[in-house]
């Protein structure tokens, strides 16, 4: 996976103008198929703010006179929001739900790489820093039981998975991960063969 990080310190981003252009110069230059960020009503300055631009570019990014010297987007991606437990103003909807079974492990190592954030910060900030193991593997392991769970995801909308995968494969999955589609975004077929097109399942 590839990633960029913009020079925007933690608690300090803004949903300017400046800001705007370079997050419609990145989604241009990227040409992603699907964007997925948070939604707007969420614990975190960050998160909001990010959500925020995701929505303010979503458009202006297929207008060719802003930022004329990047090409403008001629097809719009797919804009989901990721899943959260937030119920005001709006609780989240889930449009989506995939099984990630086959890939839960690459997901815990992905996350796993993050370690301030993970073993640092967020233990801290929870009051579960004491419990912070050393080993990375015994660390995974923590990981998994304190922040990468979403067995209850799979239950919570087990009959979306049944819907998508069929009654056998539905009940069998274990670990799952929810979606809710931006309508600002390119509207999606929600069936399984689109589904797993844009999500490369």
């Amino acid at each position: 996976a590839e990633y960029q990080v913009l020079d925007i310190h933690n608690g300090e981003l803004e949903a300017s103008v400046m800001n705007r252009k370079t997050i419609i110069r990145i989604i241009r230059e990227f040409k992603p198929d699907l964007i997925i960020t948070h939604r707007p009503y969420d614990y975190h300055p960050d998160h909001r703010v990010t959500s925020q631009l995701v929505q303010d570019a979503s458009y202006i990014m297929s207008v060719p006179n802003m930022l004329p010297l990047t090409e403008a987007m001629t097809e719009f991606p797919v804009i989901c929001y990721m899943s959260d437990t937030f119920q005001k103003p709006i609780p989240f909807s889930p449009d989506i739900v995939i099984g990630i079974d086959d890939v839960f492990d690459r997901k815990v190592e992905m996350i796993h790489s993050h370690t301030s954030q993970m073993y640092e910060w967020l233990p801290y900030n929870r009051g579960v820093l004491h419990t912070v193991p050393t080993g990375d593997e015994e660390r995974k392991e923590w990981l998994r039981e304190h922040f990468l769970d979403p067995r209850d995801r799979a239950d919570r909308y087990r009959n979306r998975l049944i819907e998508l995968y069929g009654e056998a494969e539905g009940k069998a999955i274990r670990y799952a991960e929810a979606f809710e589609v931006c309508e600002y975004g390119r509207p999606l077929q929600l069936t399984r063969t689109e589904i797993e097109n844009v999500f490369v399942l």
